[in-house]
This record gives structure tokens, sequence and C-alpha cells, in this order.
């Protein structure tokens, strides 16, 4: 912050120190002029004054003419009404300029003269006004306060106004005798108000130069400086007024440059600038383009990498959650099956011991799958599997409790709306050989096939999924029982297995029809060949795959 500070400052002595020494070499020239008037008259004398003067103010009307020539483009092209209005102040100075040299060529001597000056300073007040509201139409509409600032130039502009039709107002009963005496009187009212003018526009566009540090702005504020200096140069000076007049207009055409330079380069230049900056920046980004992609293509791929492992890390975390594939247990066998489309999965199962006589299972559906549904899983099997052993015997035994109290917990946390899943829970009392189940809204009901090829479904209990609708309804449950016999088979899945249209793998026509023909097969061989059609698919799974195939022995 300091540094910038000290920046700043040394931009804003250096403009001081540019602007002072400008003031001081005009005052310089004054001052010699003063001291030495009748040697330069004397030099000055062996040319002709008058084609002098007629050079320097063709001079001036030309640059005039390029200055309204780029202002315009410039309007034309950005649409900058400063621009505008310094296009219309010019083109009237220099038609002016024009006028007044045609007429001033053959009125160097005689009284004639002194009314060509006339016309001389209303040329010159026209351009001073230009000048004003050019400068404070600039500066307010960088600070959003237009109306102001064209109320402040017009209010400057009527007070100059007054002040030059005051001095420059002619009694109808003067004559050529003392028109003289009248001009050297008024002419110090005509001029300072010209003065006062340009003094208060130098002011707005240095003020301009130090809010938007753009350098060229000095240069337009330095040129109606040197102009002013000419026209205080005009009032103090009257020894010789054909001399004057040519020293005024080398002023005027130094100035008039200095103008011309800084609009030219504000509007043509500085531009020009910008685009050749652009194209080299261009450049050198199209060369370093091929250095620059394989640097993001390595970051790309670093943090693809990272995402890859912490997914495996998730992915391994979350089967091993999973039962063992084979389980044998309380005169039971079963085999299972998990094929996730994505590394994490929606579908999740379990099979585990509620006590010495009873074995639970679910198999459950979370919506979508992925990493949002693979989360949701994890979620499940800390609240369907308790690990209080009387809360797990009281809600094992009893599947519509265990999964109205996942409803009820499923509630109290703040999933998104949209999140919701289907479960079917079971119990097996294998003392008996009762299924008890329960369904929370499964579109898949498991499967019972046995040895004489005989199909039936666990249909009994429909249920309602478990979602965010505690407020709206609060869901009953229930609980239907089954009776098996040895050699009977019960295929717990979810719907990626005869899904279709995004799978493939089964419909559930071909489903029944091949439990029906595998009556001499293994549990071991049924699981083996449905896992050789799935992994036929493999990589074009859409939907998560989960089964297992319970056998009571």
């Amino acid at each position: 912050m300091r540094v910038k500070k000290f920046l700043i400052n040394i931009k804003r002595n250096i403009t001081y120190f540019y602007l002072i020494s400008l003031f001081l070499i005009s005052l310089v020239v004054l001052f010699v002029y003063f001291d030495n008037s009748m040697s330069f008259y004397s030099i000055i004398s062996k040319i002709n004054v008058p084609v002098a003067t007629a050079i320097f103010q063709l001079g001036a009307i030309i640059i005039s003419f390029m200055i309204f020539n780029t202002s315009h483009y410039s309007f034309i092209t950005h649409r900058q009404y400063q621009m505008w209005i310094l296009s219309i102040t010019f083109l009237i100075s220099g038609i002016n300029e024009f006028i007044f040299t045609v007429n001033s060529y053959n009125s160097y001597s005689g009284h004639g003269h002194e009314y060509l000056l006339y016309y001389s300073q209303y040329t010159q007040f026209c351009l001073a006004l230009g000048l004003l509201l050019s400068g404070v139409f600039f500066y307010k509409v960088r600070k959003k306060e237009l109306n102001h600032g064209i109320r402040t130039a017009l209010f400057l502009a009527i007070i100059v106004g007054v002040f030059y039709l005051l001095g420059s107002y002619i009694p109808s009963g003067i004559n050529s005798a003392n028109l003289d005496f009248w001009w050297f009187r008024n002419k110090f009212v005509i001029s300072g108000g010209i003065v006062f003018l340009m003094m208060v526009t130098a002011l707005i566009y240095i003020k301009i130069f130090f809010s938007t540090n753009n350098k060229y702005i000095i240069n337009l504020a330095a040129g109606i400086f040197v102009l002013m200096i000419g026209h205080i140069f005009r009032v103090m000076v009257s020894t010789y007024p054909t001399f004057d007049m040519l020293m005024f207009d080398v002023y005027k055409v130094v100035s008039y440059l200095l103008i011309y330079q800084a609009i030219f380069k504000y509007n043509v230049s500085m531009p020009f600038e910008d685009l050749v900056e652009a194209q080299r920046q261009i450049k050198m980004y199209a060369d370093n383009l091929e250095k620059i992609v394989e640097v993001r293509t390595a970051e790309v791929n670093e943090a693809n990498g990272r995402l890859i492992s912490e997914l495996e890390s998730a992915k391994e975390i979350q089967q091993s959650l999973l039962p063992d594939k084979f389980i044998e247990m309380k005169g039971t066998k079963f085999v299972s099956g998990y094929f996730p489309c994505e590394r994490l999965s929606g579908d999740f199962y379990d099979i585990y011991e509620v006590d010495d006589d009873n074995i639970g299972m679910y198999v459950l559906d979370v919506s979508g799958h992925g990493i949002k549904a693979g989360l949701m899983t994890m979620f499940c099997n800390n609240y369907v599997k308790s690990k209080e052993r009387l809360i797990r015997r009281y809600r094992g035994l009893k599947p519509h409790k265990n999964l109205s109290n996942f409803y009820e917990e499923f509630n109290k946390l703040h999933f998104p709306e949209e999140m919701h899943m289907v479960i079917f829970m079971a119990v097996y009392n294998a003392k008996n050989r009762l299924l008890k189940y329960s369904s929370g809204g499964m579109n898949t009901n498991p499967i019972v096939f046995n040895r004489e090829g005989r199909i039936d479904y666990l249909d009994e209990s429909q249920g309602f999924p478990i979602c965010k609708l505690d407020g709206f309804y609060k869901p009953e449950y229930k609980s239907v029982s089954r009776f098996l016999i040895p050699g009977d088979r019960v295929l717990f899945y979810t719907d990626g297995l005869v899904d279709e249209q995004k799978n493939g793998i089964f419909t559930n026509e071909e489903l029944e029809n091949f439990l029906r023909t595998s009556v001499n097969n293994t549990v071991e061989e049924i699981s083996g060949f449905i896992e050789f059609k799935i992994m036929t698919k493999k990589n074009v799974l859409e939907d998560d795959i989960s089964y297992f195939i319970m056998e009571v022995q």
C-alpha cells in the first residue's frame, strides 16, 4: 500500500514539474520579449510578417480540421460524447480561423484590423467554451454526475459570456479615431474571460489525468495551458500589433499540436498499443499453450487420480460391510452377488444372526447410484441392524417394527427431500422353519422356488417406501409369515436384475423360466449362471444389481 502511494506521489510530482516547466518557459519567453522587443522586431521586420502570420494561421486551420476528423471518428467508433463536443468545437474553430485568415491578409494596416481582432476573440471564446464543455462532460460521465456537470459548465459559460459581451460592446457613436483606445481598454475583459475558461478547463483535465492515470490526458491539459499563456501574452504585449499577432499564432499552433497529439494518441495510438500488447500476450500464451495444457492436464489427472483413489477406498469400506458371499448357518445356506454400475452402489443387503434360533436379512435399493446413494446405504446398515442385543432381538423378530423405526429415524435426519429407498426385511426361525417378512415398498418381491419347479412370490406385504413424508403420512407396515420346507429356495434381489431397458440381464418371465428349469442345480450353480449373465454386460450396466439366494436344508 505504501509503495503504491509512493508511486502515485512520484507521478503527481512529474506532472506538476511538466506543467510548471511549461509555465516557466512561457514566462521566460514573455520576459525576454519584453526586454528585447525592439531587437526582436528589427529582426522579424526583415521578413514579411503578414505572410508568416498567414502561414501559422493556415497551420492552425489544418490542425483544427485534423482534430475535428480524429474526434469525429472516435465518436462514430466508440460513442464518446466528449469527442463529439471536441469535434464540433474544432470544426467551428477551423471555419472561423479560415474566415479570419482570408479577411485579415489585406487588413494589417488601418482600423479594419481591430474589427478582425474582435472576430478572432469570438473564435477563441467559442474554442474555450467547447474545451470546457468537453472536459466537464468527460469528468462528470466518469463520476456519473453528468447533469450537474452540464449545469456547472453552462453557468461558467454564461458568466464568461456576459463579460465577453460587455467587453466587446462598441457604442454606436464611436469612430475610428477612438476605436484603438476602446479596444485597448476592453481587450483585457474579453481575453481575461477566455483565460479564465481555459484555466478551469486545464485544471479539469489535470484532475481527469489523476483519476484515470492516462498519460495522454496531461498532454491535452498542457495544450490548453499553452493556449492560455498565448492569450496572456496577447493581452500583456501590444507594442507591435502585427508582430504580437504572429507570436500569438505561434503559441496557438504549438497548443493545437499538443491537443491533436493527445486526442490522436488517446483515441488511436493507445487502443493500437493495447491491441499490440494483447497480440503479444496471445502469442506468448500460444507459445506456452502446449506447456500450459501439459501442466493443466497433469493437474487434472492428479486430481482425478486422488478422486478415484478416494472412491476406491469408499468402495472397499462399503463392500466390507457386506456379508460373505457363501454363508452356512442354522440349517440354511446363502449365496450372494453384488454388482454396482459405478464404484459405489445404491444397493445393499445383509444377512446376520438375531439370536440362537433366528437369522435376520434384508435387501434395499436407494434411489439413484454413485456417491450419494452409496453413503445412504451405510446409514441404512447402522439403523436397520441395532447393536443392542435386546433391541436387535425385538425388532429382528418383528420386521414391521424394524421398518417403522427405520422410517421414523430417516425422517429425523436432514436428507435431501428427493432421497428415498425401498427395502425388504425378513427373519427366518430355523427351529420351526418360519420365514416372517415385511416390505417397505420393494418393487421386486422375493421368489420362492423348489426342486419340483414350483414358483411363488413373497408378495403379501406391500408396505411403503422409506422417504421424507413423516409430517404428511405415517405408514403402517405389516409382517407376513410363510413356512418353508427343506429344499425350498428364496431369491432376494433388486430391480436391476430384471430391468430390461437399463441392464437387459433378465425379464421377469426369463428369470422365472430359469429358476423353474434349475431344479437339479445347486444354489452355487444357480448363482454362478446369474453372475455369468451379469458379467457379459458388466461394462454397460446402468443400474446396480444385488441378490442373495437362501436355501433351506
